[in-house]
């Protein structure tokens, strides 16, 4: 071999000095056995247990619950917080210009028309649409669909 290389039989010695000679048939590049002659079976390096162990961690009771079965006794602590709502009218894309040109008085045409449903955001996420409707001098609106429903409840007990 060359200067700064060592032979896989010096490899060979260097390990059977340190084990005791427990691994002495290497037989170069892992083609021999591994436990070697003298060490026994599997058990011996306690493999039989890690394996055991192995497949009983990745059983059935490993995986992650399902929605239906998470603890929901927490739930009701997070009744009282607080999201943002939103009703959006409709959109409109202007060029630059147009838009700096907007002031007090202008109109602005929106891709919606009058008796179309308005979107509803909660938390800037789409959650239903409905329609606006006046309350004494104050507007609101009443929800004519939710979007992706979520059961009611599911998660209350």
């Amino acid at each position: 071999m060359g200067e700064g290389t060592v032979s896989q039989n010096e490899i060979d010695d260097i390990i059977n000095s340190l084990t005791g000679g427990g691994f002495d048939d290497g037989g170069g590049g892992g083609s021999g056995d591994i436990l070697g002659s003298e060490s026994g079976s599997l058990d011996d390096l306690g493999l039989n247990n890690l394996t055991s162990s192995i497949s009983t961690t990745s059983g059935k009771n490993s995986q992650p619950k399902k929605k239906e079965e998470l603890d929901t006794e927490n739930i009701p602590l997070l009744l009282d917080v607080k999201m943002k709502l939103s009703v959006v009218l409709g959109t409109s894309r202007k060029p630059i210009g147009d838009v700096i040109d907007i002031g007090k008085g202008s109109i602005v045409e929106l891709d919606r028309y009058v008796e179309d449903d308005v979107d509803v955001y909660i938390n800037d996420q789409l959650v239903g649409k409905g329609q606006i409707v006046v309350l004494d001098d104050e507007y609101g609106i009443k929800i004519t669909k939710i979007l992706n429903p979520v059961k009611k409840g599911k998660f209350i007990k």
